[in-house]
């Protein structure tokens, strides 16, 4: 389980770390690198966050646009209760 979480999240945290450095670094690289500071780490860290909010927030607004159904076909005889 942690694997599949921190491969999930990994891409967002390349992009933070992109973002804050300007260098396309892996976490390890970024981990690693003598320049590294904890105030970094916690930067990086708050706009990976920031960038998963957006995402799910983005997700959320596709599955909420007048595109979806609200209700599965056949299912119109449940809904009038």
């Amino acid at each position: 389980m942690r694997t599949a979480n921190a491969q999930i999240l990994e891409p967002f945290v390349c992009a933070a770390i992109n973002e804050l450095t300007g260098r396309p670094l892996n976490v390890a690289a970024f981990n690693d690198a003598r320049d590294t500071s904890y105030a970094m780490v916690i930067d990086v860290l708050t706009r990976a966050r920031r960038m998963v909010a957006e995402a799910d927030a983005a997700a959320l607004q596709s599955a909420l646009s007048p595109s979806c159904r609200t209700e599965a076909p056949g299912m119109e005889e449940y809904a009038s209760g």
